[in-house]
């Protein structure tokens, strides 16, 4: 199989195991949110935010290290990953100290203290599993990182309809997430164990230093993308109460969930960009142009139509209730094609080494991220939070090209203006068919774009079967 080839089909493959888990995941987000109230579920969204921020400290960004030094030279995985995974020891213990003593010294509530307890449970036992899935990446075997993300997310969403079927309380729910956790963390050690090869025993403190060094810019970027991503939840928490953070989750979360697709498309370029910059700059190049248009072709139309759309999106999946995050959906539905091009472009700078540069952009937009959010929130509550996160992300990416330009000559400028009249082309649709069900206007909408992508040239059907998934040889 070629290059080429390789790249489309992991794509395609962990584009559907994260279609799939993405659908699982947010069908038990939704059913919690709409079952427990905008109150309660910012209680519960908080607890996941609050969390998220000192994962970084879990990983020291040994996974990104992990899979970039292996998929330049596989027979490094064993040794690798065996250290790897014994440092995490150390700092699983420091994250749950951490996590302990912040939460306690801001005062929460003790409903929201167990809720952040349980939750770094789940995230502990992620961050191990996590570094198995690196080492899928950098072989470029996606399909076992997408089964096991499949098995976990789907235990986690019966266990989360079952629980409220019996009228279980909110804590339960967390330890829904702590149950999928633990499937993740052990299907994807068997297929570790048996279809690559078990992680080495012996320790190697020398070995640590060079981890730490070359995963620590990885781990810093991490942290402040995570503290301008996480913090305006627990800002809002503070400075509004816990229905803000409910209402802006629930715009917040529509937006990451097609995340997934960035993430399928950065998981299966990076390990290629990776081996390929220092041998075959030209072709490093082609994934990434070829990487930049998908981003933009998958995320514009899910800006456009959700601007139009956000009300009838609210109301369907979360309800009357949820009536404060239409306007905030309708803003932060902006930062998706511009999530979708910094998440490649810092990707990608951290894969031909570069990762000092990717982490002072974050470094910039945490501090702009905060500050914004002490301004705006006071006045503008939510809809502040999410005006901050727009004008971050925009400011990030502006960085991202301009350092991207030094190390690639990218025809950005054409690619751009043809997806955004391949956009406009479907654009009557929302309005033609506004008084239509959401689903039928999606669907309609959906199939007008794909013709609109093929008659501007954009994909072609030699493309389109590529993306059939490789098979699954377990």
């Amino acid at each position: 199989m070629s290059k080429t080839n390789i790249i489309v089909k992991n794509t395609a493959v962990i584009f559907a195991a994260r279609i799939i888990v993405s659908f699982l995941s947010f069908a038990a987000i939704f059913y919690i949110a709409r079952k427990f109230g905008v109150e309660d579920y910012g209680k519960y969204a908080l607890a996941l935010s609050f969390v998220a921020l000192f994962t970084p400290l879990g990983d020291l960004g040994m996974d990104m290290f992990l899979t970039r030094e292996v998929a330049k030279d596989k027979k490094n995985l064993k040794n690798i990953l065996g250290n790897v995974l014994a440092m995490k020891m150390v700092l699983a213990g420091m994250v749950f100290g951490l996590v302990f003593l912040a939460v306690n010294l801001m005062g929460y509530p003790e409903l929201t203290k167990s809720l952040v307890y349980v939750a770094s449970v789940s995230v502990i036992l992620t961050i191990y599993a996590n570094s198995f899935l690196s080492s899928f990446r950098a072989f470029e075997k996606m399909e076992y990182e997408g089964l096991s993300l499949i098995l976990a997310k789907l235990l986690t969403t019966v266990m989360v309809f079952a629980l409220i079927f019996l009228k279980k309380s909110l804590l339960w729910m967390m330890w829904a997430q702590v149950m999928g956790a633990v499937l993740l963390f052990l299907s994807s050690l068997v297929f570790l164990r048996f279809k690559f090869t078990p992680p080495s025993l012996k320790v190697e403190f020398g070995l640590w230093r060079k981890l730490i060094a070359g995963g620590l810019p990885f781990a810093l970027t991490y942290f402040l993308v995570m503290v301008y991503f996480k913090i305006d939840s627990v800002m809002l928490s503070k400075m509004v109460g816990d229905e803000a953070v409910g209402a802006y989750n629930a715009a917040y979360n529509l937006v990451f969930a097609f995340m997934i697709i960035s993430y399928a498309i950065v998981s299966s370029l990076f390990p290629a960009i990776a081996f390929n910059y220092s041998k075959d700059k030209e072709y490093s190049q082609k994934i990434l142009s070829g990487g930049f248009k998908y981003s933009l072709i998958l995320s514009f139309p899910f800006a456009l139509g959700g601007t139009f759309l956000a009300e009838k999106v609210i109301l369907f999946i979360y309800g009357p209730e949820y009536t404060a995050s239409v306007l905030a959906l309708k803003i932060v539905i902006w930062v998706l094609p511009v999530l979708f091009v910094t998440n490649l472009l810092g990707n990608c700078l951290g894969a031909i080494y570069r990762q000092k540069a990717v982490l002072y952009v974050a470094l910039v937009n945490a501090l702009i991220n905060v500050i914004l959010n002490l301004i705006l929130i006071p006045t503008y509550s939510l809809y502040g939070s999410a005006v901050a996160t727009l004008v971050t992300e925009l400011l990030g990416m502006g960085i991202l090209l301009y350092l991207i330009s030094k190390n690639f000559k990218l025809q950005l400028g054409r690619i751009s203006i043809l997806v955004l009249i391949a956009n406009l082309f479907p654009l009557p649709v929302l309005f033609v068919f506004s008084s239509f069900h959401i689903l039928v206007i999606i669907c309609i909408f959906g199939g007008v774009y794909v013709v609109s992508l093929l008659v501007f040239g954009l994909v072609s059907f030699a493309e389109l079967k590529k993306l059939r998934p490789a098979r699954l040889k377990v």
